[in-house]
């Protein structure tokens, strides 16, 4: 199969879903007999499957491959096309669920805005299905091998791991039979305390606290949260949160060991050049490397790092300004990299020799950056771990003491 195949046949569910939410606004009597519980089910495969899987897997994968390849002016100008398409929908798509709400809440004018939303939607992906089916996804696969598709192909599936096709075609098919209102959110009994962890950063969404900062109080089970709600730490979306109880890290991209200052869990990642580290309970979210390369760092992607956007050298540079000792390097075996550029403070090896004075600085409404070796020992005199740089809370707020968090950020946007 080509790796097109996959998408023409999402088009297809995708096709579906639009045609009820048209049929519907089209068969009520008046605007006000709008279901309500009809447009915000599509709203949510809007958004979950036309864009997050569907979108998702065009832009992360085959656009981005595109991208390097030297395309024809007609296929240029088409993909700009689409790429702007995507963006055209994500902006109605928000602008309906903004009147869905604004109907929920009395607004009767509302619903009018609901019908022209519904009618851009089912104006705009017709064609852009059309133009993508018919004139540009055969024709590019000229581009790439056939080794380039298969591996393409396997992205594809590894994309839609934990997205839920098989839902979503299931809500098309009972509204297209006899539509029926379906809960937005079902909570499952006994979930209504369930924690859950974000897979990129490592916060953990407690219902019993909420999260007041961003609008949602305390009592919310996850399962209730707006679609839009992300990780007040790194921006993650929903769909990276995963069960506290079964948030060991995935082994498909990475793997636990045990840290040798501590037993904080490490995440591995691999090249042919660079295996890079990642300890999440030391990460305070400065930001440091996803503003320095942004490709290789992707907070709300999973995994959240890409080796394959940038060089391995850039890599070492932009992990050696890392704050924490979050992130650090080490070279594999198969590395061509000349080994002396991988001995900065990043390396997972590096060690300052000799005696060097411990410098601890202030960040204004911010936490404390000790730099130099230095041994860290909590209340009770145990070690809690020996290195040369840490970022320490001062704010009392962190999730992860003494270590700061980034809950200083949020405390800052609040007041």
């Amino acid at each position: 199969m080509m790796p097109v195949g996959p998408l023409m046949i999402e088009h297809r569910l995708i096709e579906s879903m639009i045609s009820v939410m048209q049929k519907h606004i089209k068969e009520v009597a008046s605007p006000t007999d709008i279901d309500l519980s009809i447009i915000a089910q599509g709203v949510d495969f809007l958004r979950t499957y036309a864009d997050r899987c569907h979108h998702g897997k065009e832009e992360a994968i085959l656009f981005k491959a595109l991208a390097s390849k030297g395309l024809s002016d007609e296929h240029k100008r088409i993909l700009d096309k689409l790429m702007e398409e995507h963006t055209t929908a994500r902006t109605s798509v928000k602008a309906l669920d903004a009147a869905r709400t604004q109907a929920l809440q009395g607004d009767h004018g509302a619903y009018r805005e609901i019908i022209e939303q519904v009618e851009k939607i089912a104006s705009l992906y017709p064609a852009h299905i059309e133009m993508e089916d018919k004139y540009f996804f055969v024709p590019i696969m000229s581009y790439f091998s056939q080794i380039e598709q298969d591996e393409m192909l396997k992205q594809f599936e590894l994309f839609d791991q934990g997205l839920i096709h098989e839902i979503y075609a299931l809500i098309v098919g009972n509204l297209q039979g006899n539509p029926q209102p379906v809960a937005q959110n079902p909570v499952e009994a006994g979930d209504e305390r369930r924690v859950y962890e974000c897979t990129v950063c490592g916060y953990r969404y407690d219902p019993a606290v909420g999260d007041p900062a961003n609008g949602i109080p305390p009592g919310t089970p996850f399962a209730s949260l707006p679609h839009e709600w992300v990780c007040p730490l790194c921006g993650a979306g929903r769909e990276l949160f995963v069960p506290a109880d079964e948030s060991a890290p995935n082994a498909n991209d990475s793997h636990s060991v045990q840290n040798e200052y501590n037993d904080n869990e490490f995440k591995e990642y691999h090249s042919k050049d660079l295996n890079v580290l990642w300890y999440p309970k030391l990460c305070s979210h400065a930001g440091k490397c996803w503003q320095e390369l942004p490709g290789v760092f992707k907070p709300a992607a999973k995994p959240w790092v890409d080796l394959s956007a940038a060089t391995a050298e850039e890599v070492i540079q932009t992990i050696d300004k890392c704050p924490t000792g979050a992130l650090q390097y080490r070279l594999p075996e198969s590395s061509s990299l000349d080994p002396a550029i991988a001995k900065g403070p990043g390396s997972a090896d590096h060690r300052i020799e000799g005696p060097a004075a411990v410098k601890i600085r202030t960040v204004k409404n911010g936490p404390l950056l000790v730099e130099g070796p230095a041994s860290l020992f909590g209340q009770d005199g145990q070690l809690l771990k020996e290195y040369d740089r840490f970022v320490l809370c001062r704010c009392g707020k962190t999730k992860n003491p003494p270590f700061c968090d980034g809950s200083h950020i949020h405390e800052a946007e609040k007041g």
